[in-house]
């Protein structure tokens, strides 16, 4: 799991000295006063053939673990997420799916309710 944080980079990493989240691919973030929306803004980067790393590029990976067609021992951490677990069991479509971009380097995560470790969950491998 280690190895995987170092390859991979999210939207925030947990500081392995000090044990706080802090901004990763994100530049920053913000959250709604309802506690149940948040709002990234992703920082320049791009991939290793030198494509720029979009939000849609998020929006893409996120469906395959909603679809569940990547199997992964943290796939509950998108059980916070609007509508996830009715997509999973078949009750609704894809596309009532709580996470969507506003522009390329804008990324948004609507929750069912407040979940105050989501960004713990987010920043797991």
């Amino acid at each position: 799991i280690n190895l995987i944080k170092h390859i991979y980079e999210g939207l925030v990493q947990e500081n392995t000295r000090t044990g706080n989240l802090e901004p990763a691919l994100a530049e920053s973030y913000s959250l709604s006063d309802d506690g149940k929306t948040y709002t990234f803004y992703l920082k320049k980067a791009y991939w290793s053939n030198g494509d720029p790393l979009t939000s849609e590029d998020f929006i893409a990976s996120w469906k395959q673990v909603v679809r569940q067609e990547v199997s992964s021992v943290y796939n509950f951490a998108f059980d916070p997420i609007k509508n996830v677990r009715q997509i999973q069991q078949g009750v609704l479509s894809e596309e009532h799916v709580g996470f969507y971009t506003k522009d390329e380097k804008t990324l948004v995560i609507e929750l069912e309710s407040p979940t105050s470790h989501f960004l713990k969950l987010l920043a797991l491998p």
